[in-house]
């Protein structure tokens, strides 16, 4: 399972994650349960999240971890580089990017970027239209069963609890990241 999803996952040549095959990923699994609509917060997507944040969480699942906190920086910093270009050329040059700031932009992860945020969207928005009440009140209703199901199982609390201190460990990871590149470019 490893070697699969390394060799799915992550390029062989840069050891970078191969967004196209994410998104490619991700189109497929919205369609693994037709007529439901309900792809975000379905029972096999929950267990198929459940169970990737696990093997992310585990020592199997370590070696993404530096390609994907990679990855994410790259695209953080490069989303707020375009920002802040688009900032710029908005008022004519007025708001100047931050030292360090408006730095290279990788057009390509940023579009597979905006893809991701969008079939997410697309999920949540076949979930519950904006303008239908009971489909949104059904969404917020499985979200609290499924937030009921783990407080209610220990066991379950406790990789939770695992996965959410991985995900700040990240997130930290990220920042750091983030900030030390456009330290050297200031």
């Amino acid at each position: 399972l490893r070697d699969l999803l390394i060799s799915v996952l992550v390029s062989k040549d840069t050891k970078r994650i191969e967004w196209s095959r994410l998104n490619k990923l991700l189109g497929l699994a919205s369609k693994a349960e037709p007529g439901t609509g309900n792809v975000i917060l379905s029972s096999g997507t929950k267990d198929t999240v459940e169970l990737f944040a696990r093997f992310l969480t585990s020592d199997a699942g370590l070696f993404l971890k530096e390609p994907l906190v990679r990855e994410i920086a790259e695209t953080v910093d490069g989303l707020a580089s375009a920002s802040e270009l688009n900032l710029q050329r908005a008022t004519l040059g007025l708001i100047q990017p931050p030292p360090g700031g408006a730095g290279p932009v990788d057009e390509e992860r940023v579009e597979y970027a905006v893809s991701f945020a969008a079939v997410v969207s697309e999920g949540l928005r076949k979930q519950a239209p904006s303008d239908d009440t009971d489909a949104l009140l059904a969404l917020f209703s499985t979200a609290i069963q499924w937030i009921r199901d783990v407080a209610s199982d220990q066991e379950r609390r406790e990789e939770l609890g695992v996965v959410l201190s991985a995900a700040g460990d990240v997130a930290r990871e990220v920042a750091a990241l983030v900030l030390e590149t456009r330290g050297r470019r200031a």
